[in-house]
């Protein structure tokens, strides 16, 4: 008797269109890592340009205080103005005042830059004079230095710091 013939059956794949649980997982993970990456580096910028805005704003200030005494602007109830003074206050703040009458003073502005510590590192100036004035009419800055004073500038967090130079003449540049 002759042998029946069978259909063949043919095997055939279907295919998804679907990816597997172990690529869906490596493209979070490499999506995740490069969000927590961009994140950190953006705090980090924000923290590095929070700074350097307190330090322009310091150069600003000290700016404001030269500008001031050059022009002789006295401020009311002053009848001789030798100078405009930056003066550090505590570690983090600055005061500007005008010295008026060989002793007077009168606050013109007062700044807190925490976490940011000013501090005075000219060798040549003693520690109990943490003040910089400016003289009036163009006659440079009064100090015990002979040729400039620095400010170091450090930001307490971020763990680095910038020096702000003034020369005798009344250059001001961060260094």
């Amino acid at each position: 008797m002759p042998k029946k013939k069978t259909p063949s059956r043919k095997v055939t794949q279907v295919f998804s269109p679907a990816y597997t649980i172990i690529e869906m997982v490596v493209v979070i993970f490499i999506i995740f890592t490069i969000t927590a990456l961009g994140v950190a580096n953006f705090r980090g910028f924000n923290r590095r340009a929070e700074f350097s805005r307190v330090l322009n704003n310091i150069v600003l200030d000290m700016r404001l205080a030269q500008e001031q005494a050059l022009s002789g602007i006295k401020p009311a109830g002053c009848n001789v103005l030798d100078g405009y003074v930056f003066q550090r206050q505590a570690a983090s703040g600055y005061r500007i005042f005008a010295s008026c009458d060989g002793g007077g003073s009168y606050v013109f502005k007062t700044v807190s830059v925490s976490p940011v510590v000013i501090q005075f590192i000219n060798p040549y100036q003693p520690p109990w004079s943490q003040h910089l004035e400016f003289n009036v009419l163009g006659r440079g800055v009064k100090t015990n230095s002979n040729n400039m004073v620095k400010l170091r500038v450090r930001n307490t967090t971020l763990e680095f710091d910038t020096n702000i130079v003034v020369t005798k003449q009344g250059v001001i540049y961060i260094e």
